[in-house]
């Protein structure tokens, strides 16, 4: 018995000594994933909620062209990367093809009765994934530079937030 306790505690003195201090880092960072998470929730959730009221919104500036004008001319994704000449109010030179797929996509869950609803929703759903993407890109730069490093994930949250909260 007295060996089976040697041999115990050198184990374990074993596996506690050979946690490095990158070990030890990594080990935070896995624990930091779930405050991440949390964080990357509640930006996407505060972003969305603070631009949600445009689903009452109408169609303004050049929405009721691209709706109404140009997006029935466009009846598949190819146009939507390859439009037509005679497209109305559509210069080559105003050339946005993943804005038109998106809009594409949008007529596809238009409803009828409130058009604006949908295309307004979407923006607010980009928005809300462009914070997101912006959270985790700032995280990766905090954590790459070591005097942030224990600080890296409540700096990206402040600079999603402000990003997020900002007047578009």
């Amino acid at each position: 018995t007295r060996s089976a306790r040697a041999g115990f505690f050198l184990a374990r003195f074993t596996l506690s000594e050979a946690r490095s201090p990158s070990d030890r880092g990594l080990m935070q960072n896995a624990r930091m994933s779930r405050r991440a998470l949390v964080y990357a929730a509640a930006i996407a959730l505060i972003a969305a909620a603070l631009y949600a009221p445009v689903r009452t919104f109408g169609l303004v500036w050049d929405d009721p062209v691209v709706i109404e004008q140009q997006l029935p001319q466009l009846n598949s994704l190819r146009l939507a990367f390859f439009p037509p000449a005679d497209v109305p109010e559509l210069a080559p030179v105003y050339y946005r093809p993943l804005v038109v797929a998106s809009y594409l996509l949008d007529r596809r869950l238009l409803d009828p009765q409130q058009p604006a609803r949908v295309f307004h929703m979407t923006t607010v759903l980009w928005h809300a994934l462009a914070c997101l993407a912006l959270f985790g890109l700032a995280r990766r730069l905090a954590l790459a530079l070591s005097f942030l490093e224990h600080r890296a994930t409540g700096i990206a949250a402040a600079v999603a937030l402000l990003f997020a909260t900002a007047p578009i």
